[in-house]
């Protein structure tokens, strides 16, 4: 933090929101709103990046019966399935021994694509199981 703080380049601007993000082509600027004083202003940007929150509905995924690891995201194994049958987890609601905390949108895209095919693999082995089965 201290080495955020002494960078001239970085701006720390706190206890504010992002109101819109401004530009015609690309970005340019966003309009920015601080929430205790209710003070405006437009700050000149090259870019954005956009983060919902970090924070997993731990209430609801236990309800469910999801394991969760010590942080309170889901906990899942190498291929992104849980302790539950046919589910998976990724990107910043997956969690436990076998995720590696690097909250990017390449990341969750990886994740993403690796719960897919884990995924497939799984209804594609319902399906051979249930056509073998004996009928009756």
């Amino acid at each position: 933090m201290e080495k955020v703080k002494s960078n001239p380049k970085i701006e720390l601007v706190l206890n504010s929101i992002v109101t819109e993000v401004l530009g015609d082509e690309k970005v340019t600027s966003v309009r920015v709103r601080n929430v205790v004083t209710g003070e405006e202003r437009v700050i000149e940007v090259d870019g954005v990046f956009v983060e919902i929150g970090s924070e997993p509905p731990k209430d609801f995924l236990k309800s469910i019966g999801l394991e969760l690891d010590e942080e309170g995201y889901i906990a899942v194994n190498p291929d992104m399935s849980t302790n539950l049958p046919g589910i998976f987890a990724c990107g910043d609601v997956a969690g436990g021994k076998y995720t590696y905390r690097f909250e990017q949108i390449i990341t969750a895209a990886a994740e993403g694509a690796i719960a897919a095919d884990a995924a497939y693999k799984y209804l594609l082995k319902i399906k051979t199981t249930k056509m073998e089965e004996p009928r009756g």
